[in-house]
């Protein structure tokens, strides 16, 4: 039964041969022609991607290599496979929301903290990283108090060691 039929629904109008993938990161950075200030660093547009996972790991590799030439301290390796690029998506679109957050759990060495520390710089933000040896709610609070001075919202990565 051809899936265009009118008035009829069957499962193969129902199945997609790829699924069809939404980012906000496929825009380059918006510039004033007069002045060259940057308008809009980071233009958030949902979109459709047509070419599917390769045409997102093409971008996503060219945000990591700018990453890595802007960052001093952390340099990001990451291998972007399926499940990597599927979790930087969505961990991208929660950190580019008013107040969005996301709690990664995973063993350690499974790329948590370079998929958030990418994902925030694709989102446009910056990322302070917390190590917690001992947790205890001085410290806690200091590094929080760090964060609201920086005066807006601040993706954390939180690491906990010897719990």
């Amino acid at each position: 039964m051809p899936c265009h039929a009118p008035g009829v629904l069957t499962l193969q109008c129902l199945q997609v041969d790829e699924p069809l993938y939404f980012v906000d990161f496929l825009r380059e950075p918006t510039f004033d022609n007069e002045t060259g200030e940057v308008i809009e660093a980071h233009p958030s547009f949902y979109e459709s991607i047509q070419g599917g996972l390769p045409d997102i790991r093409k971008r996503v590799e060219a945000l990591q290599r700018k990453f890595n030439e802007e960052s001093k301290a952390v340099k990001l390796e990451l291998v972007l496979f399926q499940d990597a690029l599927t979790h930087l998506m969505r961990i991208s679109r929660l950190l580019a929301m008013d107040r969005g957050s996301v709690l990664l759990v995973g063993v350690g060495g499974s790329g948590k903290q370079s998929l958030s520390r990418l994902a925030a710089y694709i989102a446009g933000r910056s990322c302070l990283h917390i190590s917690l040896q001992h947790v205890s709610s001085t410290n806690l609070d200091l590094d929080y108090a760090e964060c609201w001075h920086l005066g807006f919202f601040v993706p954390v990565v939180c690491t906990l060691h010897s719990v």
